[in-house]
């Protein structure tokens, strides 16, 4: 077994020992059991929270999300900067998206899910659960992210509030994907230390659906990439290869 494994368990007999202890002092006022359970529970994870960070790999879970995230802003940068600008607007063919209007719906998805990352992560700090040791995803969140994988080829129909406009200027659709790709990246990073796959948000797409924040957070990539593929073949060049997206 593992030094670190050992510490982890010598930290939780000693925090159980000591909760034991105060278990026996009076409580101020009339609390009643749940109360106190409730002041046990939260001072239990607060107390062991810090060998629990040290000890898991949740961190790089969320860095590989983050890489992906960097990879797919990457992409779209290259594929910017390569095609001429009269290229980004204009379709493959009629009924298809041009460039630009594939990286103005990823804005559209991005601005519509931002709100419920922001509340995810406030459910999370709030929660008495601690992190685990490692972030899974719900059932829901897993059939949908083998659903959308960019080598899947699922086509499904947008709703309407997520069909770009083409209205902007390819530079300022780019300029706006990477502002919210960056408000998406810290939103990731705040996550660590969270209990996130114990918190659920609704899909932007679809109110009646929901998975746990991690699910989502790594759906967000598995989306880009899609779309990012999407972009590269309405410009009529090599689509790179797929990143390994979080497991």
């Amino acid at each position: 077994m593992s030094a670190s494994v050992l510490q982890y368990n010598e930290s939780i007999s000693r925090t159980w020992l000591w909760i034991r202890r105060v278990r026996r002092l009076p409580t101020r006022g009339r609390a009643t059991p749940e109360v106190r359970h409730s002041r046990l529970v939260r001072t239990y994870w607060s107390h062991t929270r810090g060998v629990s960070l040290r000890c898991r790999p949740v961190d790089a879970q969320l860095s590989a999300v983050v890489q992906d995230l960097q990879a797919v802003q990457q992409r779209l940068r290259q594929l910017h900067n390569w095609l001429p600008r009269a290229a980004w607007s204009q379709p493959p063919a009629p009924g298809r998206w041009s460039p630009s209007e594939c990286v103005a719906h990823l804005n559209l998805t991005s601005r519509a899910i931002l709100p419920l990352l922001h509340d995810g992560l406030s459910k999370a700090r709030r929660s008495p659960i601690g992190p685990p040791l490692r972030y899974r995803r719900d059932i829901v969140g897993w059939v949908i992210w083998k659903l959308i994988a960019p080598a899947n080829g699922l086509r499904t129909r947008t709703i309407r509030a997520f069909v770009p406009s083409g209205d902007e200027s390819p530079d300022m659709v780019m300029a706006e994907f990477s502002r919210l790709q960056c408000e998406i990246i810290a939103c990731v990073r705040a996550a660590d230390g969270l209990p996130i796959d114990c918190v659920t948000v609704r899909s932007p797409f679809e109110g009646r659906v929901s998975c746990n924040l991690y699910a989502a957070l790594t759906l967000i990539p598995r989306h880009q990439q899609r779309h990012a593929l999407q972009a590269e073949r309405a410009a009529s060049v090599p689509a790179a290869e797929p990143s390994a997206l979080a497991v």
